[in-house]
């Protein structure tokens, strides 16, 4: 007899992974597909109107989940948003930030903790 196994992810969790895939979104240009919408040598091509067979790939849209993360992100304080930025899509360590903040290392994981609670 097979057994099913239930995952069940807390608040925690889930904003957690949330946050992760904006982060890499973020990184990868919001799709990941690595090609450009905008040519840099022509400066009057742009991506072809909807229903039209596009000559290169064009970026498809950023999920809608990740989307609205990304915007509720930007509603919050310059303090939050950059720190989040810098963990998420950039990576930085809570200590190498701390370093550069010239703070303890506690402040930037409170930031974290607090930015997490509010987009909850």
């Amino acid at each position: 007899m097979a057994t099913t196994e239930v995952v069940v992810q807390t608040a925690e969790e889930r904003i957690e992974v949330a946050l992760r895939a904006w982060g890499a979104a973020m990184r990868a240009g919001r799709s990941g597909c690595g090609y450009p919408s905008v040519n840099v040598l022509h400066r009057s091509w742009s991506p072809p109107a909807q229903g039209m067979r596009p000559g290169m790939k064009v970026t498809p849209p950023m999920a809608a989940d990740v989307a609205r993360l990304g915007a509720r992100i930007a509603e919050l304080c310059l303090r939050l948003r950059n720190t989040l930025v810098v963990v998420y899509v950039h990576g930085v360590p809570a200590v190498e930030q701390a370093a550069r903040l010239g703070c303890a290392e506690s402040t930037v994981r409170a930031r974290v903790r607090e930015a997490k609670l509010l987009l909850m």
